[in-house]
This record gives C-alpha cells, structure tokens and sequence, in this order.
C-alpha cells in the first residue's frame, strides 16, 4: 500500500512536470526563480539575514559618505594631497571605489572592507563582535553573488580587470580581522560569556526567598500595596529563576511566554503515565531555520516539566504553578487569557498590565537585589539560568543523571548545523579552566580535577578520615551558626517588648524621645547579618514591609481598571485618543464609557490622573476637528511626548480661561521672589 501511494505521488508530480515543458526556456527561469527564493528563504535563519542585511546596507552609507567627503574636499581645495594611495602604492579611483560594495566586486572591494572594519572597530572602538559579524556579513554578501565565482580564496587579474575569489579572504581583511580580535583579548574581553548560575546559589536564594515570603500568602487577604509588591515580586522571581534554570532560557523567551504556551496537567506515556506540564517555547534562537510547510518539528520545541523533589530550589514545576496562582488569585483577580503573559508588566501601583511582557531592566534588578541579600558577590545578568542550567546538567549534576551533549544541545535550542563554538564556550571551556585551576591549593581537602572528568573519582573513592575530619568541623560551624542566629532571634523578640514597654512609660519617664528611640533598638554592626534578615522576615510575616512601615497604601480595589502606558515619542498622542475612545482587551471598556467607580472614589488616586490626561488631549484633538495636520501645527511638541504635550495643551486653556491654575497659599512664583 506504502509503495501504491508512492507511485500515485510519482505520477502525479510527473504529470505536473509536463504540464509546465511547453516552453523550456519559461521553465528554467521558473526553476532559478524557485532556487533564488529557496536560498532566500532558507540559507540563512531570519533573524540572521536581517543582521547581515543591516551591515551590507551601513557598509554601503559609509562608502558612500567617505567618497562624497572626500571628493567635497578636493572641489573646495583643502583635501590636502590630491591622491591617496591604497596598499600597493598605487592611487586609488574613488569613483571606481564608491561601488566597491556593489555587484561584481572590484580591485578596491577588499579595501573598502577593511576601511568599515577599522572605522567600526578602531575610530569607534566597538567590540569584536561587531567587528567578526561586520566580516561575516560580507563574506556571506559575496559568496552568494554570482554562484561560485566570488568563492574560494582571493585574487584580483590585473590584465583582465577581474576579481575571483571572495574579498573578504584577501591578505588585507584578514589581517585587520586577526587585529581586531588581538585588540579585543589585550582589552581583556576574551572570555565575555555570562556568569553561571551553580546550584549551591540558586538553592541560597531559593531559600532565603522562601523564609521572608513563604508560599502560605496564597491563602492570606493582602491589603497592603507595599506587602502586595512584594510578595508578588518572591513569587515571580522564584517562577523565573527556576524556568530559566530548568529550559536555559533566554530572558526574551522567558518573559515573551504566554498563557497559551503553558499547560498543565498532562499524562505521561505508557505505562507509568507519570503527570507533567507542557511548555512550548516559539521563535527560539537557533530553531529559526526550522520553517515551512513541515509540521512534525512541532512537538521538538514541547518541555515536558516533571516534579524535581531532590532539588527544589529548581523545581520549575512547583514555582510556575505557585506563580500562575498568585498572577490569577492576587493580581489579576481573574483566569489568565491565552495571548496574555505570564510574566506581566507590575505597576508600582498595583496594577497589572497582563497584555505586557515584565521589562527586562526589572528582572535584571530583583536578580541582583535576591542575590545582594545572600551575601552572592558574583555578578550576574540574567543570562546566568541558561549557561548555569547547561552546565549542572552536563557535569554538576550526581554521577548517573548527567545528560549526553546530544540531550544538551537539544535542550538548548542549539540548532544542529550550528558551530559547537557556543557549546564549547558553556560546557567545555568551563569545564577546562574547573579541571585546571589551583586556586583552592590550600584547601584541606584536594579536588583532584585533573586525575578524571571532573574530578569524579572523588565520588566514586572510599570517605577518608581527613574527609570525616572535615565534615565534623563543617556540622559544628552550622550548629554554631544556629545557636547564633537563635541567641539574636531572641534578642529581636526582647528588643520589640522593650519598645512596647518604654513607648507606654515615655510621657513619665522624663528620658528625651531621641534617647528612648535609640535604646529601644537592638545594636547592630558591620554588614547586615541574621537578626537583620530575621527582623524582615518577621515583617512579612505579620504584613509588614520596608516600603509600607509607616504610611501605608491600600491595594487597588478594581484590579480591571488597568490603563496601559503611552508610548514614548511622536505617537504618544494618537495612543491616548485611541485609548479614550477604544475598548481595551483587559478592561473591556474605552476609558470615555468608564463606570464612575472605577476613577473615583478608592481609585481615584489609582487611575484618575491617567484617565484624565487621555480626555484633555481627546478633547483637543476634538477641537482641531480631528485634523491630524491642523493638531500637529497647534501643537508641534507633540512630537517631543506626552508630557510636552499635556504642557503646551493646558497653557492654551489657561490662556482660553478653561484651566484655572492652583494658587499656593506662599502666592504665585513672581510672589514668592
């Protein structure tokens, strides 16, 4: 039946294949056609070609400005000598070297490469990246231009006038290339790659994580805007760190995930069934070339997300439900719709814009804030989950659950034409400089690194007694530390009793308040330590907050009355009046058809001043007939933003007697001069 159904397909694409022979010179142009597309399309991954297509096209504007300059110089006389020369001596035809980027290549193609590369990575003092990706991008501009006859090695026919080869293989380019990458190791950015995240560090984090803001505010009534921020900003993180450390994530594919890539519950295969979830990453680096009509890729980008009991400090499984829960119950009051994000933007009022991914600035702060409070001196970026990830699962992992560096480079999204230079950079240079480093020579116990692949003989070798030694002095450091932390715990607990007492027999005590502030305060020195952490612990847990102590704000009552933020720049404006008169997806409503409720009131303080902002510029543009032209003439700082705009707009109704200034009760400002 296999072959039947093979053969009806060999006579079908037969028949298709005469239909189109009446005309042998219509089908070979249709045939290159396709080819051209094809190599379009699919010879290099998208974001790849646009890269390269962004050198060519900045290479080209260079030419051409270094050109004009030059002959603007000469027709004003003060271009000094009339005649440069190129490599050779010889005076160079700038005419001839203004298309030296175009099709075919000439004698000045590989200088004009050179002259980008040294402008790019010498006068601008760019970095090696641009320079190798600046090489590469023409190198790939060439090879592709005319079939073979700019591949292969460089040589420039003096008699015939003629280039073969690729220019950027020529003498010239690869030495400012090799220079450029000198230049780059003598400035110390040879080894640039991100810190990686071990599991001893995630596990610190995890952990103290869980004691200041432990999962039990599932089940408690925040009412405190501070306590909500920052019970909202644990949960999140925990989900975040965890993700990215179990899929090696990016931030961009982390923060771009949505409700719809995630789902819960799934049954395992035959015969165990064992219960997971499902998270489907789109557009993943490195899988990019993986289009087209081929559905059957679809399931490679699928993470099956199994419990991890043995390390819950990157149980990804655990904290992305606790975190969809509390989006849900806490923040959104509300089920999280398919194309919303799990990881939303939080206003530091409260409000959650779900339809907005969290920025990456924000997560870059919570990491080094989290890793700050466990006393992590290493500086991390957010890059740190995924080369951390790769690296505990390829050789930190206990001996027997380690996998192949096939599974890693699957699991990585490491395409499978793709040069091993990345997974050399994360696994195999780490694990070289692990296996050659002294730096712990003095240690009472020796690694032995270099005996075995990782030093895994030690695990695998009977306990000696120095190792029994030295894990008695380790136990006795941890009780010690114990003893300590409760002896300070106490004191917390006596110092706040003693608050309480004092504060009650201040009016007779006579003693000043300044003194009676400071003695009822536990002494604290050097860095902040245990009682520190102990005291902020209890703070959250009795709902207080560094941020709420004191004055305290409510949590906002209407979590659908979410206003989303103008963009910056000229198009700001027409964002309000689309906003004013337009239904929003979260909110259901245009901000004009708003309940009253939702701006007054409780929320007056939450949403009335950006509802109101939106109304005045509507009302303008009403004014202005809704000229776009007619309003942009009026009001010319609308292309400064949004504030400019409010500015020029209320200073035209003051002047219209419809705005009525505030008076400060100090007079106005030439009053108070």
């Amino acid at each position: 039946q296999t072959e039947k159904k093979t053969k009806d397909k060999e006579k079908k694409s037969s028949s298709r294949t005469k239909a189109r022979r009446g005309d042998s010179a219509t089908q070979i142009s249709q045939l290159q056609g396709a080819r051209d597309a094809g190599k379009k399309q699919f010879m290099l991954a998208e974001k790849t070609g646009t890269a390269y297509a962004g050198y060519i096209k900045r290479g080209k504007v260079f030419l051409a400005d270094l050109v004009s300059s030059r002959k603007a110089d000469l027709a004003a006389g003060n271009g000094g000598a009339p005649d440069v020369p190129d490599g050779n001596g010889e005076v160079i035809d700038f005419d001839e070297l203004a298309v030296a980027f175009e099709k075919p290549p000439n004698r000045y193609s590989a200088l004009a490469l050179e002259l980008f590369m040294v402008e790019k990575c010498m006068n601008q003092d760019l970095g090696i990246q641009t320079g190798q990706s600046t090489y590469s991008a023409f190198k790939k501009h060439w090879e592709m231009m005319d079939n073979d006859t700019y591949r292969g090695p460089y040589a420039y026919d003096e008699t015939r006038k003629r280039v073969s080869g690729n220019p950027a293989l020529s003498a010239q380019v690869q030495d400012i290339l090799h220079t450029i990458e000198n230049k780059s190791r003598a400035g110390g950015d040879g080894r640039n790659h991100a810190e990686a995240m071990t599991i001893g560090s995630m596990k610190k984090m995890m952990e103290w994580s869980e004691q200041t803001c432990p999962s039990d505010w599932l089940e408690k009534d925040i009412k405190d805007l501070g306590t909500l921020l920052t019970v909202s900003k644990h949960f999140l993180m925990r989900a975040f760190m965890s993700s990215g450390f179990t899929i090696w994530t990016r931030n961009s594919e982390l923060c771009g995930l949505q409700r719809r890539h995630y789902k819960q519950d799934c049954e395992g295969r035959e015969p165990y069934f064992v219960p997971h979830d499902l998270v489907r990453l789109e557009n993943r680096k490195g899988w990019t070339r993986r289009t087209g009509a081929s559905h059957a890729i679809v399931g490679e980008i699928m993470y099956e997300i199994y419990e991890q009991k043995k390390t819950p400090e990157i149980d990804m499984h655990f904290h992305l439900r606790q975190w969809v829960l509390f989006l849900e119950k806490k923040l959104l009051v509300r089920p999280l719709k398919a194309d919303e994000y799990i990881f939303p933007a939080i206003s530091v009022n409260g409000m959650t814009h779900a339809n907005k991914t969290i920025d990456h600035d924000v997560v870059q702060k919570y990491l080094s804030e989290f890793a700050a409070s466990v006393n992590l001196t290493a500086d991390y970026s957010t890059h740190c989950f995924r080369r951390g990830g790769a690296q505990y699962r390829f050789m930190r992992c206990p001996l027997g659950e380690r996998w192949s560096l096939s599974t890693v480079r699957w699991w990585g999204g490491w395409a499978e034409g793709e040069h091993a230079d990345t997974l050399i950079r994360y696994l195999v240079d780490e694990l070289h400089a692990y296996e050659n480093t002294h730096s712990d020579a003095l240690h009472p116990l020796q690694r032995e690194a270099n005996v075995s692949f990782n030093g895994d003989h030690i695990l695998t070798s009977p306990v000696t007694a120095a190792e029994l030694r030295e894990f008695k002095s380790s136990l006795d450091r941890k009780i010690d530390g114990l003893a300590v932390e409760a002896a300070k715990l106490v004191l917390v607990g006596l110092g706040s009793m003693a608050a309480a007492t004092t504060a009650s027999v201040t009016p007779h005590s006579g003693l000043p308040n300044s003194i009676v502030a400071v003695s009822s305060q536990p002494t604290v020195y050097g860095s902040p330590g245990p009682s520190q952490r102990a005291q902020a612990i209890q703070n959250m847990r009795s709902g207080q907050t560094a941020t709420t102590q004191g004055a305290r704000r409510a949590v906002p009552a209407i979590r659908r009355a979410v206003i989303p933020n103008l963009p910056r720049g000229a198009s700001a404006w027409r964002e309000a009046v689309k906003q004013w008169e337009e239904a929003d997806i979260t909110s259901g409503y245009a901000l004009k058809d708003w309940p009253v409720e939702w701006y007054t009131g409780e929320m007056k303080n939450v949403t009335a001043t950006k509802r109101t902002q939106r109304k005045v510029i509507t009302a303008e543009y009403e004014r202005m007939n809704r000229d776009d032209e007619e309003f942009m003439q009026e009001y010319p700082e609308a292309n400064q933003g949004i504030k400019a705009l409010l500015a020029a707009i209320n200073k035209k109704r003051m002047e219209r007697n419809e705005l009525i200034q505030r008076r400060s009760k100090n007079g106005t400002p030439n009053e108070r001069g």
